[in-house]
């Protein structure tokens, strides 16, 4: 293995008989240099064996001529460079940000070569190599700069009883623990994440970190862990495409967007243009926010990022800050049925036929089309204003002035200026670009020409802006007046909306109240009939308690009377039996329990104590159930009174069976008597 200090470079060219497209293994030529000096080479090596010598010698560079020759397409180049060490670069060393050249013209460039001639392979790995080792070439990019930790349990859960329970609880405490330790040693370490979160009632049942970092800076700070109970995997995030690491894209101009998301492991993203067309309305599992951001740069920037709940999530408040956008949050949280509505009502009213497929698409585009009608007003405004104006300004840059803070007026001023600095520039640009004059004579009458040219413009220029300030002034007047007239309108309006909503929402509070009165009628109405049918000595009422657990045979007590002999008892929610209170009903003679769907282990825990178990649907000529009160007829107490004697026998005999084991085992050691 080479040492530190020594730099190490592979070059390889892919043997003419081999093809990453086929199904044998390739081969390839391989030349080894450490610091500049040929090291090794080979004229004949197998891809795994390179793969394997790539993290014995762990060279910082891996050159190619060409970088299919790695793979036969972008996903199985990607695995092969995933299975290189993570310092190791490969570099396609004929590339540069313009083009791609023939590698004997590099070499040529290089000093490498005099003239061109057709190399064999280990000539081209050599060459290869050497070009990698001066810089030439640009790196293969196929990893994200952000990395996914993934948190989960050891092994799945099975079916168990209540040690199964514990063991469940004790494994979602391991990984909240694991969570908030992660997340403390990020937040010390200053890293940039999204943590999406499952929860469940006694912790975590699984975590996903997305941090926004290569994976190496991650070293020393989160380890992997593969324990029994609870795993914790560490990987990078691979591109969806491979690039050329310094390949700089050219500046374009990109509209302003109003962006509506619904942030969580289903995150829904909806895309609206300033005059409302809706763009794109999508949504998917597990989308980080790097994801997010190339997705709708795909459309524009973001001017407007808007949430449909109060306060927004983390999330949205990242993003706003990353583009540098209003955050738009509504006053309070939009309730479903307002996000249906605006939605429906919204994509009808402008034929849109893109369709919502899910609450989370649905979630978005009511935030953006929310945001949308609070801006609205005030582009409206911008459009009536520049109707009045014969200027051809950018409406796109005044109406994200105004969303950004500013006044209509001073964003029209502001783009008024920007255009009269573009003009001058340009102007500018072209004195500069001029040809000069032969002589002296010519270049000074010329100046001069120039110099009255653009006093003569200047003074063109500012009789235009004093005029513009003049007709400014004027309809900041009549917009003053307008918004004395409109203002009593608009308040009137927005109360109107209040209160409609409020009779909305009184509406829906008044039929669920309804509702449950025709139920309490109902139910009052039969509880009636039950107490005749009781006072008759028809039905008798079961003892009710919510668990079986001492804790709720006291209440049992404090609201139906002490425990008697042969008292039948209802349990609402047979889940699970505590010892203590089985013991409890045995030792004052429980009749029987009454319940509903009881588990397994719920029935045998009171069967082994001949206290027979009756589901209430085996027995549905016997009982009533109003709510949680059970009655039942006098007949049922004849067959739980069946049902206790069969088990008791059968507790005395499995008594009689242990019994006589026990005596035999203790013969079979007292006096090595066998029976």
């Amino acid at each position: 293995m080479s040492q530190s200090s020594d730099k190490v470079v592979f070059g390889i060219d892919i043997l003419p008989s081999s093809s990453p497209a086929s199904t044998r293994e390739p081969h390839y030529a391989l030349v080894i240099l450490k610091n500049g000096e040929v090291y090794d080479k080979n004229p004949n090596v197998a891809l795994r064996r390179i793969i394997r010598l790539a993290w014995e010698y762990r060279p910082a560079i891996i050159g190619v001529d060409n970088i299919y020759e790695l793979g036969e397409n972008e996903r199985s180049i990607v695995k092969v460079i995933s299975l290189l060490p993570p310092e190791t670069s490969v570099v396609q060393v004929n590339v540069d940000e313009d083009k791609v050249s023939k590698l004997w013209e590099k070499a040529k460039e290089a000093s490498l070569i005099s003239e061109y001639s057709k190399f064999p392979p280990l000539k081209t790995a050599y060459l290869v190599a050497k070009l990698a080792d001066m810089g030439y070439g640009l790196k293969i990019r196929v990893f994200e700069e952000k990395t996914k930790i993934i948190i989960s349990k050891g092994r799945s859960f099975g079916s168990g009883g209540m040690s199964q329970g514990r063991y469940q609880r004790h494994i979602r405490g391991l990984i909240l623990q694991a969570v908030k330790k992660i997340k403390e040693a990020l937040d010390e370490h200053g890293l940039d994440y999204d943590m999406v979160v499952r929860k469940s009632e006694s912790g975590y049942d699984g975590a996903v970190f997305i941090v926004y970092a290569p994976r190496e800076k991650l070293y020393g700070i989160v380890s992997t862990m593969k324990g029994h109970d609870i795993r914790v995997i560490i990987k990078p995030v691979y591109r969806e495409r491979i690039e050329f690491e310094t390949v700089k894209k050219k500046p374009v101009k990109r509209k302003p967007l109003i962006v509506g998301i619904d942030p969580g492991i289903y995150t829904g993203i909806a895309i609206l243009d300033l005059d409302g067309n809706v763009l794109e309305v999508f949504s998917g599992k597990n989308i980080d926010r790097h994801s997010i951001i190339r997705k709708i740069e795909e459309y524009g920037k973001p001017l407007i990022i808007a949430s449909d709940v109060s306060p927004p999530p983390d999330t949205l408040e990242k993003l706003s800050t990353t583009f540098n956008a209003k955050l738009y949050v509504p006053s309070q949280s939009l309730s479903q049925s307002e996000k249906e509505d605006l939605v429906k009502t919204y994509l009808q009213r402008i034929k849109c036929n893109i369709s919502v497929t899910d609450s989370h698409q649905r979630d978005a585009l009511a935030a953006a089309i929310h945001a949308l009608r609070f801006f609205k007003q005030k582009f409206e405004q911008i459009d009536s204003y520049l109707k009045k104006l014969e200027l051809d300004l950018d409406v796109d840059k005044i109406r994200i002035d105004v969303v950004k803070g500013a006044t209509i007026a001073s964003a029209i001023e502001k783009e008024i200026y920007r255009k009269l600095s573009h003009e001058l520039k340009q102007k500018h640009v072209e004195e500069k670009v001029r040809p000069k004059r032969k002589t002296k004579e010519t270049n000074v009458e010329s100046l001069l020409v120039e110099v009255e040219k653009l006093e003569k413009e200047k003074a063109l220029l500012k009789e235009k802006l004093r005029k513009a300030r003049n007709e400014i002034h004027e309809l900041r007047k009549q917009l003053e007046i307008y918004h004395k007239q409109t203002n009593v309108q608009i308040r009137a309006i927005r109360e109107i909306q209040s209160l409609s909503e409020e009779v909305r929402r009184l509406s829906e509070e008044l039929k669920k109240v309804e509702k449950e009165n025709l139920e309490l009628r109902e139910n009052i109405r039969k509880l009636e009939m039950m107490l005749r049918e009781v006072s008759k000595g028809t039905y008798s009422v079961a003892k009710t308690a919510t668990t079986l657990t001492l804790t709720s045979l006291s209440k049992l007590e404090r609201d139906y009377g002490k425990l008697e002999n042969y008292d039948m008892v209802y349990i609402v929610n047979p889940a699970f039996a505590q010892e203590e209170a089985v013991e409890r009903l045995f030792k004052e003679n429980i009749l029987a329990v009454l319940v509903e769907k009881p588990s397994r282990e719920f029935k045998s825990l009171l069967e082994s104590k001949a206290i027979p178990v009756i589901e209430l649907n085996e027995v549905k000529d016997y009982v009533i159930k109003i709510g949680e009160i059970v009655f039942f007829k006098e007949e049922l107490k004849e067959e739980a009174k069946a049902r206790k004697e069969a088990l008791r026998k059968l507790m005395i005999e499995k008594t009689r069976i242990d019994l006589e084991k026990i005596i035999r085992e203790y013969r079979s050691e007292r006096w090595g008597i066998s029976l």
